[in-house]
């Protein structure tokens, strides 16, 4: 017995879904504002926070006991600030380091350098300056923006690391709306702490928190707006 096969055609049906559709909303991004930190450059060389921390060793005082490292202090600041400024906005931190110290793994001291391989070296840098802005947090003046910044500066020449006990290591932080930074711990600005003398993270992150809660941004502001209409005649100048 045969079978028929019959194909029967099928019917097109158009369906209109713009009933449901809704009107498309263009999102149009805002352009990212540079950064306002501004660095003496000088021999420094910029890196970043992962570089710090897979290409660099950590020195340790004579006794084998780690110092606090480049990497945590930035982040110790940052998450300071993060923590104090709750709600705004923080930008990482751009950093700069310089003096490079250079050595070896216990494993290669008989080679030659020019013997070594990658892995057998090792190097830190002695000096540490880094900043970041708050963007959320800024002022005009004068048709200037000043957004408000803070970061710290580091030197391990600061510190002897041949003593036999672990001593307290010295830090330096700042907070202001136009700060320059410099490597040689050369600091300009107001909210500016040196010489934090601290032995462990925590105490770093307790001066940390006081120097924001002992800064008073909208004093600053105001004693720039003075400034600005301020004059000086020849004479004044000169004799400044």
């Amino acid at each position: 017995m045969e079978s028929t096969l019959q194909i029967m055609p099928v019917q097109r049906t158009s369906r209109n879904f713009g009933e449901y559709a809704e009107d498309a909303t263009i999102v149009v991004e805002e352009p990212v504002v540079k950064s306002s930190v501004s660095f003496l450059d000088a021999n420094t060389n910029p890196v970043t926070l992962e570089e710090l921390t897979t290409q660099c060793v950590v020195p340790t005082w004579a006794n084998q006991e780690l110092t606090i490292a480049h990497q945590d202090f930035i982040s110790c600041v940052h998450d300071a600030a993060s923590s104090f400024y709750a709600g705004e906005t923080v930008n990482a931190p751009d950093i700069r380091c310089s003096h490079i110290v250079r050595g070896r793994t216990p494993q290669s001291l008989g080679k030659k350098a020019s013997e070594l391989l990658e892995c057998e070296k090792t190097q830190f840098y002695q000096r540490l300056a880094f900043a970041f802005t708050i963007p959320t947090i800024y002022e005009t003046i004068n048709g200037q923006k000043l957004e408000l910044c803070v970061g710290g500066v580091r030197n391990y020449s600061d510190l002897n690391l041949y003593r036999s006990t672990k001593g307290l290591e010295k830090f330096s932080c700042f907070i202001g709306w136009r700060v320059r930074i410099c490597s040689n711990q050369v600091l300009t600005g107001e909210g500016v702490k040196f010489s934090m003398e601290v032995s462990n993270i925590g105490e770093l992150y307790r001066n940390v928190l006081d120097l924001f809660n002992n800064f008073n941004p909208a004093k600053e502001i105001h004693l720039m707006q003075t400034l600005s209409n301020t004059s000086l005649s020849e004479s004044q100048f000169a004799q400044i």
